[in-house]
């Protein structure tokens, strides 16, 4: 008798959203369409330890798109880095950490070589974290070494 009373008053109750990051993202690309600074700073404020993968969703998503296009949408992509540099200078001015605006404006600026290198970078990172969980210390040592030589 107990059961059906739980399901239904849980089937009543509002959803809740399972993913902040989408919600938070949408409201970083509204604030960027608006040239809303406060809200961005606002958005900041609240997102945490979100914002910089907020941020790197842009930078990451504009590589993605030309590597995987023999003709990219050049527009969309200088969109993508563009809202990345602007939140990201505001991320800068809201935390007092310069890193924000150095790392997407660094990212936004890679030749061809300087992103294949980038990509090998992650690559090495990824088997070093694979090794280690295999137990292979010396293979996980040297993708790290190779890693950190790529930095």
């Amino acid at each position: 008798m107990l059961i059906p009373i739980v399901v239904a008053l849980a089937s009543a109750l509002p959803a809740q959203d399972t993913h902040p990051f989408a919600a938070l993202r949408g409201r970083f690309e509204r604030a960027f369409e608006a040239r809303d600074r406060a809200a961005c700073a606002a958005l900041w404020k609240e997102a945490g330890e979100l914002v910089l993968p907020l941020i790197d969703a842009d930078l990451e998503g504009s590589l993605k798109l030309v590597e995987t296009s023999a003709t990219p949408d050049l527009a969309r992509v200088r969109t993508m880095r563009a809202r990345a540099q602007w939140g990201a200078s505001l991320a800068s001015e809201v935390t007092g950490a310069p890193l924000f605006a150095d790392y997407a404006a660094s990212f936004a600026g890679w030749t061809t070589e300087q992103a294949a290198e980038f990509r090998a970078g992650q690559k090495a990172y990824r088997e070093a974290g694979v090794s280690m969980k295999k137990g292979d210390a010396r293979a996980a040592l040297d993708q790290a070494e190779s890693c950190a030589l790529r930095a």
